[in-house]
């Protein structure tokens, strides 16, 4: 426990300074406190302002690199701005203020700056660490940083919390906490220093989404000390600016924290609750990660709430690899326990405060003198009023309905149709045609695991007629993509693996396959058919035996994996991709220590890719042919190509082979080009054929917002 101090250097009294100023030394300050008043303003402004974000988080691609922007340096500083609103800065002027006061223009001046510098000092330290915390980690492990960074700044916000709010005896040390002796026992100079050194540690683990989301991430993006002091120096900045207006209004004889100083009990309580139930969220997004926060549906909600996304997609954009995108909650928490544990969780921590705070004021009730425990009673019975009904209200919203509002959701049907108002953004060969998909003897059949099932899948034309013109396209009449919802299961079938197709099979524009579900869960089925030299795809979703619940994607960005004793690389071409723009997947295939040079077309293609985004609330699907680069374009060199802007040699690369003019050998590097349509978490399935043989490779990748993606979803298809 931290002992308690009686007077603390906000209740000094301020030493009063008998020379006056002269009229000009006033003026100049009189200037100054408004410059930095309008500063505070329009900066407050523009941060919240939608142009202001996009000015300052323009994808320009310099984030995580040698440079920082300088406009999200600006933003940086506008950040830190807004943190005078918080716990973590506000009441740092009740240090500053009296500080300063009284002590004259200059003196006061120099020990507001002496307390600011410490500060600054203290932030920019704590921005070195993160620095190098990146660096040690790498990028591919920031989220982990984040995750125990949340999970730090949580429990520490809930247990200086329980102290404003009179739970326990450990006070927030820019409150009414002990100060060191030594710290008071110094010249005004420096105790203003080395209190700003001491009081910074308060600001490090600050509840500002802005700085939470954006700032911190960026730093360990970076993975670079330097940086991560700079970030944090400017931040600091932005957390000083307001608290020297206040301290130079002082100096001119204005205490604007007169009638926050007046109420001190009650701004402690009130930041002091605010500080539980943001430490509460912050602890929970912690240790139940990002997931959690898609998953408890609290995210979808304040979406839909405020019908704005631009601003999560440009803080995503300007993350680089952190940034933040639509996807299906994925994996377990960081100790690996449910996601749905998380908002039960964050719902307790809630609320045993608050039943701890009415069974410490029934104590006190119960201990009041006799003439004074008939009024506690009476207002112990208004807080256990308050208590119940806040606490049922969170768990019903909070722990029931936006979950399973979230989980209801992402279960709506996906067949056609549910899918017929959005062919219009499909391209003009999907308008107007139609499939339905049916399973087993009887229309009511419930699909069975580990039980063969005919799977019937029928195409109509605009007219709602059997679909005429179908052809053979890439040896097949029809190639059906399955899936599970968790991405554990890939099959790729055809009505010709079951059997001859006869012309009646065309004429109705039936075709029937058969596959066995491994395991009980939704699936995702994907038909594709060629009519008219028109590409059309549908796609399903099916239930198998009992709904299990939602499903848990296991999230692995690993870009070299082992497949069957294949070893395949990916390299996307750009490194970041970005929705609505083409990016290139270079994969290179090796067995054995050495690249495979004896590759055969599979299915008249040199390879195919089914590509689903894991996001449940919206589909695309895309079914992709990979091409065969030119002979001299080496895996070494493609990348080389990318890095100068050399993009035409590249295309030329792509584009070199047709699927009707593959060689009988090629390899190792197969090209898959394919556009993202939106957002998200995307998995990749691969086929290839070698020796007789079929490589099933799967990727995941991540793609980051671009300039007017949303996240609608459109089906895809294409070669």
């Amino acid at each position: 426990m931290v002992e308690q101090n009686t007077a603390p250097p906000a209740a000094e009294k301020p030493k009063v300074q008998t020379v006056k100023p002269s009229s000009f030394i006033r003026a100049v300050f009189l200037l100054g406190a408004a410059g930095l008043f309008a500063v505070v303003i329009f900066g407050i402004k523009w941060i919240f302002s939608q142009q202001g974000i996009q000015d300052a988080l323009a994808p320009d691609g310099s984030v995580g690199g040698p440079r920082l922007s300088p406009l999200f340096l600006l933003f940086d500083y506008g950040v830190g701005l807004t943190m005078i609103f918080l716990p973590c800065t506000l009441p740092l002027a009740f240090v500053i203020v009296p500080l300063a006061m009284g002590k004259g223009y200059a003196k006061g001046f120099g020990i507001a700056l002496s307390f600011g510098i410490g500060i600054a000092i203290t932030l920019s330290f704590y921005g070195a660490l993160l620095g190098a915390f990146g660096q040690a980690l790498g990028l591919g492990r920031v989220e982990l940083a984040k995750n125990i960074l949340y999970t730090i700044a949580g429990f520490i916000a809930i247990f200086f919390a329980l102290g404003e709010i009179g739970l326990t005896k450990t006070r927030m040390p820019s409150y009414s906490g002990k100060i060191p002796d030594f710290i008071q026992k110094q010249q005004d100079f420096l105790k203003a220093g080395l209190l700003g050194l001491f009081l910074g540690n308060v600001g490090v683990g600050c509840p500002n989404p802005l700085f939470n989301a954006v700032i911190i991430p960026n730093i360990l993006a970076t993975g670079d000390i330097f940086q991560g002091w700079l970030i944090m120096f400017i931040q600091a900045l932005g957390r000083f600016t307001p608290l020297l207006l206040l301290a130079m209004l002082a100096i001119l004889g204005v205490n604007a924290t007169a009638f926050l100083v007046r109420r001190r009990a009650a701004v402690e309580r009130a930041t002091g609750w605010a500080t539980v139930f943001v430490g509460g969220f912050m602890l929970t997004l912690g240790l139940f990660t990002h997931d959690w926060y898609v998953y408890s549906g609290i995210h979808t909600f304040l979406e839909q709430l405020t019908q704005e996304e631009a601003i999560t997609n440009l803080l995503g954009q300007q993350v680089g690899v952190l940034g933040h995108a639509h996807e299906f909650p994925a994996g377990v928490g960081l100790l690996g326990q449910p996601l749905s544990w998380g908002s039960w969780f964050m719902v307790a921590v809630w609320i045993i405060p608050m039943m701890w705070y009415w069974r410490a004021k029934k104590k006190e009730a119960d201990s009041a003198p006799e003439g004074e425990r008939l009024v506690k009673k009476a207002v112990l019975h208004w807080i256990g009023a308050v208590v119940i009904t806040l606490s049922v209200s969170l768990a019903l919203v909070f722990g029931y309905f936006l979950p399973n509002r979230f989980v209801m959701m992402s279960m709506v049907p996906h067949d056609d149709e549910m899918m017929e108002e959005m062919e219009d953004v499909s391209g003009p060969a999907w308008i107007g045609y139609t499939a339905s998909l049916s399973e087993g003897p009887t229309p009511n059949y419930v699909i069975e695991p580990q039980k063969e099932t005919f799977i019937a899948v029928r195409f109509f034309d605009k007219s709602e007629e059997p679909l005429q013109g179908i052809e053979i396209e890439h040896e097949r009449i029809m190639h059906v993509l399955i899936t599970k919802e968790d991405f554990s299961v890939f099959a790729h079938i055809h009505p010709e693996d079951f059997g001859p197709i006869m012309q009646q099979n065309i004429d109705e524009a039936t075709f029937v396959v058969k596959y066995t579900f491994p395991s009980e869960g939704v699936y995702r089925i994907a038909a594709q058919v060629t009519a008219d030299g028109n590409t059309i795809t549908k796609q399903f979703d099916r239930l198998v035996g009992e709904y299990p619940g939602p499903p848990s994607i296991q999230k692995d960005f690993t870009n070299e994996k082992t497949f069957d004793g294949y070893t395949v690389k990916i390299i996307p071409r750009p490194a970041k991709v970005v929705a609505g723009n083409e990016a290139t997947i270079i994969y290179h295939m090796e067995k054995d220590g050495q690249p495979i040079s004896d590759l055969k077309p599979y299915l008249g293609a040199a390879a195919h890719f089914a590509i689903w985004n894991a996001d449940l609330s919206v589909e695309s699907f895309a079914h992709q042919h990979g091409t065969v680069p030119d002979s001299d374009v080496s895996m070494n060199m493609i990348p080389s190509a990318y890095a100068h802007g050399e993009e035409d040699e590249m295309e030329s690369a792509a584009e070199h082979d047709t699927p009707h003019e593959l060689p009988a050998e090629f390899g190792p590097d197969i090209v898959l080009t394919h556009t993202f349509p939106y957002p998200g978490l995307w998995i990749i399935f691969g086929q290839f054929e070698h020796q007789g043989e079929v490589i099933t490779t799967k990727f995941m990748i991540k793609v980051f917002p671009g300039s007017g993606t949303g996240s609608a979803a459109t089906q895809g298809h294409g070669h």
